[in-house]
């Protein structure tokens, strides 16, 4: 009996251990799922604005079809369930015409991040 509630004791103390393990391993997942994201939303960013201001324009990118900046698929293990979309619209500040690009990153349809910029045109033609 006294053998038996030593087991039940040490299997509840190990269990507890064992969903701390797990919980670590989640929230080490989301961190880095958090940071390839931002990562892509950054990466999309920079190729909107090196591109010509008459040109700018949204896109989306749905799963497994991200594409870097040469316009090859992005693939990998770590990119499964991760989509892209841009948002770009003209606004004007104090006469000033500028583009804001909006680019948002999901998981599995779940918004992991967004970033928003303003770009204006380096050489505007007056």
């Amino acid at each position: 009996m006294e053998a038996t509630m030593a087991m039940v004791i040490l299997a509840i103390a190990a269990s507890g251990i064992f969903m701390s393990f797990a919980a670590a391993a989640s929230v080490q997942t989301e961190a880095q799922r958090r940071i390839i994201a931002s990562r892509l939303a950054a990466d999309k960013i920079e190729q909107i604005a090196a591109t010509d201001y008459a040109s700018i324009a949204g896109s989306s990118e749905p799963a497994g079809q991200l594409k870097d900046c040469k316009g090859l698929t992005i693939t990998g293990s770590i990119y499964e369930g991760l989509s892209r979309s841009a948002v770009c619209t003209e606004v004007p500040v104090n006469g000033v015409k500028l583009i804001q690009a909006t680019v948002e990153v999901q998981y599995n349809g779940v918004p992991v991040t967004k970033l928003t910029t303003l770009i204006g045109d380096l050489n505007p033609h007056y």
